[in-house]
């Protein structure tokens, strides 16, 4: 495998390949956001007996896997959503798979894939033109759709921010690597950093920034 467990190290993982950029970034990223997650599902979440008892949370998890995997619905290997070990592990996965993943395996592909001949699949019709009701369809900007107002509990909001902050550390660190001409991959003769799993990004086709959300 790439990666064996040593509970001696911080994330609980040593990579077989020290010089993997996605893998390290990835493990960086993945402890914030579960750390992010434990802290948010401990304020309101805080014991097995609450996970169980919350009829709302019982029947998100009913609904995402009758309804959302139906096909895959009596598989042995979905978490039974008892305990708050499960939550977190399960809204861990959640969250990791719709940004960070997402963003690594999405936002990298414009420099091939924007040039049509490289994917003549993508011209079965034509786009829709800027400011008709077809292109207005297709569109959603997230950022109408955040609320600043998400939760007046004081704890979340300064877990949040330590979420924000570590994330703001992990790309300090990210950044630096990829200016060390130790690490190969990132800094060696080919120079091609690896950006994509910077947490933030200016606006257009950057090849960086994780989004909160799926985002094509």
């Amino acid at each position: 495998g790439m990666a064996v467990k040593d509970p001696n190290l911080p994330h609980g993982l040593r990579l077989v390949i020290e010089d993997y950029p996605y893998a390290v970034d990835s493990l960086e990223i993945w402890s914030a956001i579960k750390s992010w997650v434990e802290e948010y599902c401990s304020f309101y979440y805080e014991t097995d007996s609450v996970v169980q008892k919350v009829a709302e949370l019982q029947s998100w998890w009913k609904e995402l896997r009758e309804k959302g995997h139906g096909d895959k619905k009596d598989e042995p290997w979905w978490p039974k959503m008892q305990t708050h070990e499960e939550l977190v592990e399960t809204c861990t996965i959640i969250i990791w798979i719709a940004s960070a993943l997402r963003a690594a395996v999405n936002f990298g592909q414009y420099p091939y894939a924007g040039y049509l001949p490289n994917r003549p699949t993508i011209s079965r019709g034509f786009m829709p033109e800027v400011s008709t009701p077809e292109y207005e369809e297709l569109k959603l900007d997230l950022d109408k759709r955040d609320n600043p107002e998400w939760t007046f509990d004081t704890k979340p909001l300064e877990a949040f921010e330590r979420f924000g902050k570590k994330l703001a550390e992990i790309e300090d660190r990210i950044m630096t690597m990829n200016n060390d001409k130790k690490w190969k991959n990132r800094a060696g003769p080919v120079k091609v950093p690896f950006t994509l799993l910077y947490p933030t990004s200016e606006g257009g086709l950057t090849g960086m920034g994780i989004s909160n959300s799926v985002s094509i």
